[in-house]
């Protein structure tokens, strides 16, 4: 065997050694409905994966979850997506979607996606640790947050609480709201865009200390913006507290 031949067959064996060992998916489906009733409020907890939220004029909580495994063959990622057990509680007051999950060996990926529509007036808690958090045409409270991906709010006026990590915070208010609100976004590697609706009015308090921030909306502030910027848009009525370490903020 020549060199030649040798190097080709080293690399032949060391591709099929690694295709041997590559991860096999599987994804199971779980469609669960149950009537919201006089509940106010959503829960919603995973570890590895997404959590998106869509509010709408229905009376039911839908919930879409995709339970994806990795593992080294088919029948394992199989039985363990199986084994995962998921369901809406409700107590009256509250839905919280509830995650059974089985010992994972060492080697297996366990991710667990959730997609939920709910009535829009409905408040919510949403927490993941590696994955992006969405809310859109929402009117309750909001607290969201997650480790590694990007929160986004799109929805009315409320009391929100985002945060992440390693992440980018979106939040888009285009409603008002009759009751005093405070809104929170802290990030420690993200930029933070805030979008107020009509007739915003909050005392703010941003700051950032690796980038800018910036403001479309007057802001009464004694000295100049920098990398803190305190003061105050319109009459003050609301909080605004934006906070990065890495990262910009832009209020428009």
């Amino acid at each position: 065997m020549n060199r030649k031949t040798f190097i080709v067959s080293m690399l032949l064996t060391i591709i099929f050694a690694l295709n041997c060992g590559a991860d096999v998916k599987y994804t199971k489906q779980v469609n669960l409905t149950i009537p919201a009733g006089k509940a106010q409020s959503f829960a919603a907890q995973t570890q590895n994966g997404w959590i998106n939220v869509k509010g709408g004029r229905t009376t039911d909580c839908n919930l879409a979850a995709a339970i994806i495994v990795k593992a080294d063959t088919e029948e394992i990622a199989k039985k363990i997506a199986e084994e995962v057990k998921i369901s809406l509680l409700s107590d009256g007051n509250g839905v919280t979607v509830k995650i059974e999950k089985p010992k994972m060996p060492k080697d297996v990926q366990l991710n667990i996606n959730l997609d939920a529509n709910l009535p829009g007036a409905m408040n919510l808690s949403l927490v993941t640790h590696n994955g992006n958090v969405t809310v859109a045409d929402v009117s309750g409270n909001t607290n969201a947050s997650t480790h590694n991906g990007n929160v986004d709010y799109k929805g009315s006026l409320a009391d929100l609480k985002m945060g992440t990590h390693n992440g980018n915070i979106n939040i888009k208010c285009i409603e008002q709201s009759a009751n005093k609100c405070e809104i929170i976004a802290e990030t420690h590697n993200g930029n933070i865009d805030f979008a107020a609706p009509e007739d915003f009015s909050a005392a703010v308090d941003a700051s950032t200390r690796n980038g800018s921030i910036r403001t479309k909306l007057l802001v009464s502030v004694d000295g100049k913006i920098g990398k803190d910027l305190k003061g105050t848009i319109g009459d003050g009525r609301d909080k605004l507290f934006l906070r990065t370490h890495n990262g910009s903020i832009k209020i428009k």
